[in-house]
């Protein structure tokens, strides 16, 4: 036998040998795929289902609530219900720097900041400012026996800006003339 056969037959070997080899990894390829697709199911729902207990999860956590940067506490938080925020009122007017007078029997609430005074009633959507009525998206009511108001009539009653980051499940009350957590200091305007 020549050189030139045995060096054929050695590369038509290698050749068989190489088309085994290849088939042999197709076939475990497509085997380890079918095996696989359950293992693939398997990840995809519990992706499905982490991502389902992280939405409930980050749904119950309680709203936090700061006015001018600070935490404000309340053993009742906040209540969110469709696209209106509910606030302790208390808590929020004492945090104001507001007095707030509650009398049981007819439930009339009245709120003083300074000059401005707001009046409500338990249970009823009308209510007062400074004399001059309004309407409520939704009337006070209780929580665990604390009078709860929507935020948007904080705002309105007291001229201050609030914001809700449903996201961050955040309230954030601005007072205007108030830096982040302290009263600005007048020594450290640059006006006269």
């Amino acid at each position: 036998m020549s050189r030139g056969a045995a060096a054929g037959r050695a590369a038509h070997r290698d050749r068989e040998g190489y088309c085994r080899a290849v088939s042999r990894v197709h076939r475990r390829i497509a085997t380890d795929v079918t095996t696989h697709r359950a293992g693939w199911r398997a990840l995809a729902v519990t992706a499905v289902l982490g991502l389902a207990v992280s939405a409930l999860l980050n749904a119950s956590r309680p709203v936090q609530l700061r006015i001018d940067g600070e935490n404000v506490v309340s053993d009742v938080a906040p209540v969110t219900e469709g696209h209106e925020v509910f606030v302790p009122l208390r808590a929020v007017a004492d945090a104001l720097g507001a007095d707030t007078r509650f009398d049981p029997k007819s439930g009339q609430i009245e709120v003083i900041r300074g000059d401005e005074q707001l009046n409500l009633r338990m249970g009823a959507r009308g209510a007062a400012l400074d004399g001059a009525k309004m309407t409520l998206q939704k009337a006070p009511f209780r929580v665990r026996g604390r009078i709860m108001i929507g935020l948007h009539a904080i705002s309105r009653a007291f001229s201050v800006k609030t914001h809700y980051d449903a996201r961050t499940a955040r309230i954030d009350v601005d007072t205007p003339g108030v830096i982040e957590g302290s009263l600005q200091d007048s020594s450290e305007n640059n006006t006269p």
